[in-house]
């Protein structure tokens, strides 16, 4: 995939073309010079290291899928660990960024500020419900939270980092075209589209969610 050639003013790299650089930039261009927790600098840098993680192991995966060889699978698990990871992660650091931004202004809906480690998806749902009622982002953030595929995003994600390195159902070999291996966790398919499909809609749920949060901060902040 290519890439465009602005940087990002935060971690100065070039990201993917599918990450939203304008409202990622323009959201921290307004909120640098405010008085905002550094934890809100801590993960809205986290936010472009985490989607280029993700993109970069689904660039890593269209190269191994290909291969049919023990190294092969092995560097096809590696990018889909890659790819899960960072990819749920890009969603949960976004959150915690915001988190710090709306408790600059609302610090009382949003307790966990003093024990970081309890700031979820979920905590910055409940705070912005709570201080801001009804703004765009809410809406956006609650859709996406409740969505098939973030819920299939962490499944997948805390299997990989937490439990196992799950087997496939493999076709034997025979004459013409070969189905391609089905995971054994949730009955994923591992073909091409495996990470395609999936980093599809990553880039739109970020890419939505940066755009509100950079209205929101125009709005509140």
């Amino acid at each position: 995939m290519s890439t465009i050639t602005q940087e990002l003013q935060t971690v100065g790299i070039i990201p993917p073309t599918d990450f939203p650089i304008v409202p990622y930039n323009a959201l921290h261009n307004h909120c640098q010079n405010k008085q905002i927790s550094k934890e809100y600098r801590s993960g809205w840098n986290a936010v472009a290291y985490r989607f280029k993680g993700a993109a970069d192991s689904d660039a890593d995966f269209q190269t191994a899928i290909v291969r049919s060889d023990h190294e092969g699978r092995y560097l096809q698990e590696r990018a889909l660990f890659g790819f899960f990871t960072s990819g749920l992660a890009t969603i949960e650091t976004f959150c915690y960024a915001i988190y710090f931004v709306a408790a600059s202004k609302k610090p009382a809906d949003f307790p966990s500020t003093a024990n970081p480690r309890s700031i979820s998806i979920d905590a910055t749902l409940h705070g912005l419900r709570n201080a801001f009622q009804s703004d765009r982002l809410i809406i956006t953030l609650a859709s996406i939270h409740s969505s098939a595929e973030l819920k299939e995003w962490k499944e997948v994600r805390n299997v990989l980092s937490h439990r196992s390195a799950p087997g496939r159902a493999i076709e034997p070999p025979f004459a013409g075209p070969q189905s391609p291996d089905e995971w054994q966790l949730n009955g994923i398919v591992l073909d091409s589209n495996t990470t395609a499909s999936r980093r599809t809609w990553l880039a739109a749920s970020i890419g939505q969610l940066v755009n509100d949060a950079h209205a929101f901060v125009l709005a509140y902040v």
